[in-house]
């Protein structure tokens, strides 16, 4: 499931969408996909970021017990359901990432690796 979740993100958003160029000492914060969801929290950040010269922001596209961040289509996750609602459809991912990349800020989406359990327990 990994793999798959991994390439079709890359795949899907990616791949298809003009990245910022790495700063040369990036640096950045992390959102939580709770914390990318809110408009208001998320424009905050993203002010307070450029005012102090951040060029980079990381956020999860999977959380910690393995439930995606979006739904997804990917019949495995359906299967599971372990497709998730805080950050809507695939589409408002992409244009969540579009905003950023319009304000100049290099986007990195976390995926948990390790942590599967409830994979593990459905598919052991």
């Amino acid at each position: 499931m990994i793999s798959g979740l991994i390439t079709s993100f890359i795949l899907n958003y990616a791949v298809s969408m003009a990245m910022p160029k790495l700063p040369e000492h990036p640096w950045g914060v992390y959102m939580t996909s709770y914390t990318l969801s809110s408009e208001y929290r998320r424009n905050e950040i993203l002010t307070q970021l450029k005012n102090e010269g951040g060029g980079m922001i990381v956020f999860d596209i999977q959380e910690s017990n393995g439930r995606l961040a979006y739904q997804s289509e990917i019949p495995l996750s359906k299967e599971l359901d372990m497709s998730g609602k805080t950050l809507g459809s695939k589409e408002n991912v992409r244009e969540l990432i579009k905003y950023f990349h319009q304000n100049n800020i290099y986007v990195a989406a976390r995926f948990v690796v390790f942590k599967q359990g409830n994979l593990a327990q459905k598919k052991p």
